[in-house]
C-alpha cells in the first residue's frame, strides 16, 4: 500500500438513484407474482448463498468496473430482497449485511470497494490478506492507489455512520416495490395483500437490523485487522 493515504472516490457512482432502486423493485415485484425460476446467469453473486471465499474475491474484483459494479449490485439488491420479502428470511442477520453493502455502495466515497470487503470479510474475518490484495487489484483497473488497511479501518465506523444512509434509501425501494406489486392486484389478490403485509413487516424492523448489521461487520473488521 502507498504510504500517503488517497480518499477513495467511487469511479462511476450510480447518478439516478431512484431509477436505480426502482429496477430493483419491479424485479423483486415480477419474481413474487410469477415464482419465476432463476436462471443459472441470474444465480449468481448474492442468489448464490455458497460462494467461496476466491469465488466472492473474483466477483468483487470484476464488478469494480465502473458500470458492471452497478448491474451487480442490482442483481445482489434483488437476491437479498427476495429472501427477505418473498422467502421471509428476515431474522437471519446474514440477509439483512447483504442488503446493507449493496446499499452502502450508493456511497461515493465508498461505493462497490466498500460492498466487496464486506462481503469478503462477513464470509471470512481471517481473510484480511486477502482482502488487502483485493482492493489493490480492483483499484488497479481504476488507477487508483489507495491505502488498503487504512480504508479498511476507516471502513469499520463507517458503516456505522451510514446506517441512516442505508435505511433511508433502503426505505425509498420498499416504497416503490410495494407500489409495484401493488399494481398485481387484480391478478392475485390475497397473495398480494400477504406481500404488502410483509413489505410493511419488514420496513418497520429495518432500523433496527440494519444498526444491527453495522455492529456486526464493524466487529468482524476489526477482529480482521487486528489479528
Amino acid at each position: 500500500d502507498p504510504t500517503e493515504p488517497v480518499p477513495f472516490e467511487e469511479p462511476a457512482p450510480v447518478e439516478d438513484e431512484r431509477n436505480w432502486l426502482e429496477q430493483a423493485a419491479e424485479s423483486v415485484a415480477s419474481s413474487i407474482a410469477s415464482g419465476a425460476q432463476w436462471s443459472w446467469e441470474t444465480l449468481q453473486g448474492d442468489f448464490n448463498e455458497n460462494m467461496s471465499t476466491s469465488q466472492i474475491i473474483t466477483n468483487a474484483v470484476v464488478t469494480a468496473v465502473p458500470v458492471v459494479d452497478q448491474v451487480a449490485d442490482l442483481r445482489d439488491l434483488i437476491a437479498n430482497s427476495k429472501l427477505l420479502i418473498r422467502d421471509k428470511r428476515y431474522d437471519e442477520i446474514g440477509v439483512w449485511v447483504g442488503v446493507f453493502a449493496c446499499l452502502i455502495g450508493l456511497v461515493p466515497s465508498l461505493g462497490s470497494l466498500a460492498k466487496g470487503v464486506i462481503k469478503i470479510i462477513w464470509k471470512n474475518a481471517s481473510e484480511m490478506g486477502r482482502v488487502l490484495v483485493y482492493i489493490n487489484k480492483a483499484l488497479h483497473r481504476t488507477g487508483m492507489r489507495v491505502n488498503g488497511y487504512r480504508f479498511v479501518t476507516k471502513l469499520a465506523d463507517d458503516v456505522v455512520d451510514q446506517v441512516g444512509f442505508v435505511a433511508q434509501k433502503f426505505d425509498e425501494f420498499l416504497d416503490l416495490t410495494a407500489q409495484k406489486v401493488s399494481l398485481l392486484k387484480n391478478l392475485t389478490p390475497g397473495f398480494v395483500d400477504d406481500t404488502l403485509e410483509t413489505i410493511e413487516k419488514v420496513r418497520r424492523m429495518a432500523s433496527r437490523r440494519f444498526d444491527a448489521a453495522a455492529l456486526a461487520i464493524r466487529k468482524r473488521i476489526l477482529w480482521a485487522v487486528t489479528d
